[in-house]
């Protein structure tokens, strides 16, 4: 029994650093990645695109917008209505997503 434990420990360990691992190497590449992408929105003329070993690399653009004092106070209280309903138990949990946390 005791055996049994110090294995399933010892799994939960190796998957555990496993996934820690990968996290952290997916973090180092995120920045790399990031690093590239100034020079390579340098090289890329606008409306153009690169192809390269069968992927076409291109710009894109996404706007963000300000909006007028009443709007930003209506979604302001739209977000108090939300937070009132889920208080008081009108809003029902549509659905719950579990998700790692690695701090």
């Amino acid at each position: 029994m005791f055996l049994e434990q110090v294995t399933e420990t010892k799994s939960i360990i190796s998957t555990l650093e496993k996934y820690i691992s990968i996290k952290e190497q997916i973090d180092f590449l995120t920045h790399k990645l990031d690093a590239l992408k100034p020079e390579i929105m340098q090289m890329i003329p606008d409306q153009g695109k690169i192809v390269i070993n069968g992927n076409s690399v291109s710009l894109a653009e996404r706007k963000t917008w300000s909006y007028s004092k009443t709007v930003e106070d209506s979604e302001d209280m739209l977000r108090r209505l939300k937070k009132i309903e889920e208080i008081d138990g009108t809003a029902a949990v549509k659905s719950t997503i579990k998700y790692i946390v690695v701090r």
